[in-house]
């Protein structure tokens, strides 16, 4: 299972997004690649739009943060898609608001 955790305070957020989701194995599961889609979306759009911003990746974690009012709004638009995912296979997908 792909584990999200994330915090929004004022116009600042931050990401954890680790594990393999387990549809299918690697190279093949969906969801896994729906996830990578929208989360490689998010860090690659930051340097474009955030005040300020960190990204760490690795093999199959995602750690990134960001400030500022249009970096906040990318990742709501990216947190939409990925609750969407999170609803239709919500045995592979958890998102969970304020872990971190």
């Amino acid at each position: 299972m792909t584990r999200i955790e994330y915090t929004i305070n004022g116009d600042e957020f931050n990401l954890h997004c680790i594990g393999h989701a387990g549809f299918a194995e690697a190279g093949n599961d969906i969801v896994c690649a729906g996830i990578s889609t929208l989360v490689q979306t998010l860090t690659t759009h930051l340097p474009e739009i955030a005040e300020e911003y960190e990204v760490h990746i690795d093999s199959g974690e995602v750690k990134c943060s960001a400030k500022g009012s249009k970096a906040i709004d990318c990742f709501q638009m990216i947190l939409t898609g990925l609750r969407l995912l999170e609803g239709s296979y919500p045995q592979y997908l958890c998102i969970v608001k304020g872990v971190l």
